[in-house]
């Protein structure tokens, strides 16, 4: 994404997994211009480059990957992998824009979400040479429609870290 205006806007490592739309469902599944619109934003509170102009990122050094998921093919297992994908390389922080509307769909104790469940837990217990990869939820846009975070498995999980916001 490149403009005039985001010329000074430079995220660090360049080379570090920026991998914006990677993902093993069809390209498809998302527009790439609705990934960079979510992503991008995000990315630059977490990783913008120290290099005195604009803002800095929390973490200015960090280096930072997207993955796309899809509700509707691909199933609950590209979930776990893509938590999976975290632990397997290196990543210090997941953070998950995503997460189920309906009430208890995404229910743990089922087979379906099993494999979620471990890769949360290993993620959080073996990832970086056993230090731990947080992980963050977002806590999601449906509130005004009665749904709440201790509906999801993902998000009340209590080894990951749901976040919200409000413009009230």
């Amino acid at each position: 994404l490149h403009s005039e205006e985001l010329e000074h806007q430079r995220l660090g490592k360049p080379t570090a997994l920026a991998v914006f739309a990677s993902d093993n469902l069809s390209s498809s599944a998302y527009a790439t211009e609705e990934i960079l619109h979510v992503l991008l934003p995000v990315a630059g509170v977490i990783g913008a480059e120290r290099d005195g102009t604009g803002i800095v990122g929390v973490a200015y050094n960090a280096g930072i990957a997207g993955m796309r998921i899809s509700y509707s093919s691909g199933g609950p297992s590209q979930l776990a992998d893509a938590i999976n994908h975290l632990t397997k390389n290196g990543m210090d922080v997941g953070n998950a824009s995503w997460g189920y509307t309906t009430a208890y769909q995404d229910n743990f104790d089922g087979s379906a979400f099993a494999s979620s469940k471990a890769a949360i837990l290993t993620a959080v217990s073996d990832g970086r040479g056993g230090l731990g990869i947080s992980i963050v939820f977002s806590a999601g846009n449906s509130r005004a429609t009665g749904d709440n975070v201790n509906y999801h498995n993902y998000q009340n999980n209590p080894y990951v870290i749901a976040v919200a916001g409000t413009n009230t």
